[in-house]
């Protein structure tokens, strides 16, 4: 407790010479890059707030190992589609050509491992009054890094999304369906042999369903902005276990004058898990979020009020109530750096379709809890260092009443249980981004933080990294080849055997390329390098992952 004294009182040092805050959504620092332009002709450039507008196709890309989460995201091992981007010119200038639009869009490959891959995006026509889009994505590995065939594995996602725009709304739709199909495989190849295993006991299949409807204000002659969506998701596995999720979401900002605004989140989620063994067992979320801003020259202040409610089994279905303070500050040091700092707190929602999504090992009995954050506080700056060079450098320190990690099951330990620490457990996280965004011919932009635990239920914060590197970049050779390559490392991941000792796993060292040649406008070919290195790291005990991999195949354009 006098440690989270201490720093609660240093945050609160940084934050009292200034006393004024930022939105809810922070923006980004003066001269930071931006992930998305807007482009408007006009006789003069103004500046418009977001709307939605039309977005290109779905992709989904080839299913691999990537890093861990601790609540913050780190850099995708996977190249993703390029942000949309449109360009602000002057009235005078000539009309730019809009590059031509291809309603269909195809992959097809193979890879080592016994792996088919294809990749199928369909969309309509550009048009300012709708888009649609479908997808259909597949990759497997017949063969995988324990005794072939007995770790192999293979997803197929397939979904359709659409956009209406009306005068002063958007209607936005989407559903999705996924099938994952596993083994449990955390066994050593000497058990196997010494001891054979029923396979029907390892094959592990997930069937995922979601549904989305949302509704958002695009009426740019007034300061308010809403949104209000709605969402129903539904997991389900060969094992009866399933979860059916309902969300219900108001988003909610209004500029009330020059120096003040106001914004305000609502969301109610609801739960329902069943098995065969604990029968249904339901829970709600609640979520009320109102947060003051209040502007002056080169200060933002930000104050409000997080309150939730929720009903977890850990509870026994008593219904609790936290209160969590939310205070902020942004200050510009100059055009091209600013400082922020926040405090808050949260109750962090945890699902079924979340835990099994981050480990799929999971002992078929779980049952998901939330995560209880009862203090977050955060300083950092950002800004950039040349005029395409950005940075982002902060300390983050969050303590947890309750929190969860994954632990090998005693009994059997190919697969995961659910551990929590509620005697109070914190987090210290130091961390430094760097984007580089020359043109669309380069871009690159690299991550690095260091990760300190403190637990008391727990003896370690199982499978958590202590330090954090990722480096993906996206680069033109030529005019026609196209290259990108994505770099990650962990360290200091925990685990604990089945004897209850400590052991830390090796290092993750993990290194992709991929080259894409385009012969016409329609067709190419392209090449995917994975786990280039060759490492059978594991990110979690007793899972090698696939060594180095290789797919390449054609593309084309209808």
């Amino acid at each position: 407790m006098n440690s989270l004294k201490l720093h609660i009182a240093i945050l609160i040092l940084f934050m009292v010479p200034v006393t004024l805050v930022a939105q809810e959504k922070w923006e980004k620092p003066p001269g930071g890059i931006e992930n998305a332009q807007v482009v408007i002709e006009k006789d003069k450039v103004i500046k418009l707030r977001p709307v939605s507008r039309r977005f290109k196709a779905i992709n989904i890309e080839i299913p691999q190992a990537k890093p861990l989460s601790f609540n913050y995201q780190l850099a995708e091992a996977v190249d993703s589609l390029p942000s949309l981007q449109v360009i602000v010119r002057p009235k005078t200038m000539r009309d730019q050509p809009l590059d031509k639009f291809y309603s269909l869009n195809g992959k097809i490959g193979y890879g080592n491992y016994q792996s088919p891959y294809a990749l199928f995006n369909a969309g309509t026509k550009r048009s300012d009054e709708y888009m649609l889009n479908a997808y259909f994505n597949h990759y497997s590995s017949g063969k995988g890094p324990v005794l072939d065939d007995f770790s192999s594995e293979g997803v197929t996602a397939i979904g359709i999304s659409g956009k209406y725009f009306l005068n002063n709304l958007t209607f936005s739709s989407n559903a999705n369906y996924k099938h994952h199909g596993y083994n449990i495989y955390g066994y050593n190849e000497i058990e196997y042999a010494n001891a054979p295993i029923d396979r029907a006991t390892l094959e592990q299949s997930l069937n995922i369903f979601s549904f989305n409807v949302a509704l958002a204000d695009n009426n740019l002659k007034d300061d308010t902005d809403q949104k209000l969506a709605l969402g129903i998701n539904y997991l389900k596995n060969n094992h009866e276990v399933s979860e059916f999720m309902f969300d219900l979401n108001y988003d909610f900002s209004s500029k009330l004058n020059d120096d003040f605004s106001i914004d305000a989140l609502f969301d109610l989620t609801t739960f329902s898990q069943n098995d065969t063994v604990g029968g249904s067992a339901s829970r709600m979320l609640l979520q009320l979020r109102p947060v003051v801003s209040y502007q002056l020259d080169k200060f933002t202040v930000k104050a409000g009020v997080n309150a939730v409610s929720q009903n977890d089994p850990l509870e026994m279905g008593e219904r609790k109530y936290h209160f969590f303070p939310v205070l902020g500050l942004n200050y510009e040091l100059s055009s091209d750096h600013q400082f922020r700092a926040l405090i808050e707190g949260n109750v962090e929602k945890v699902s079924l379709n979340r835990l099994y999504d981050e480990n799929p090992y999971l002992d078929s009995l779980v049952q998901a809890n939330n995560n209880i954050n009862n203090f977050s506080g955060l300083i950092g700056l950002d800004g950039k260092l040349l005029n395409n060079l950005g940075y982002s450098v902060s300390y983050n320190y969050k303590h947890y009443s309750r929190i969860m990690f994954y632990q090998n099951d005693v009994l059997d330990t190919a697969r995961f249980d659910i551990v929590y620490d509620q005697g109070g457990a914190s987090v210290n996280r130091f961390s430094g981004k760097l984007d580089y965004l020359l043109n669309d011919n380069f871009n690159i932009s690299g991550l690095i933080a260091y990760n300190a635990y403190t637990t008391t239920d727990q003896v370690e914060a199982w499978h958590m990294p202590t330090f954090e590197a990722s480096i993906s970049s996206d680069f033109k050779i030529i005019n026609n080849l196209r290259g990108h390559l994505t770099y990650f490392l962990l360290s200091g991941i925990k685990a604990q055997t089945a004897a209850g000792l400590t052991k830390t796993l090796d290092i993750v060292n993990d290194f992709n390329a991929g080259l894409e040649l385009t012969f016409t406008e329609r067709a190419g070919i392209f090449v995917e390098f994975m786990n280039v290195f060759g490492s059978n790291y594991q990110l979690y005990n007793n899972y090698p992952v696939k060594g180095f991999q290789v797919i390449g195949g054609l593309s084309y354009k209808f």
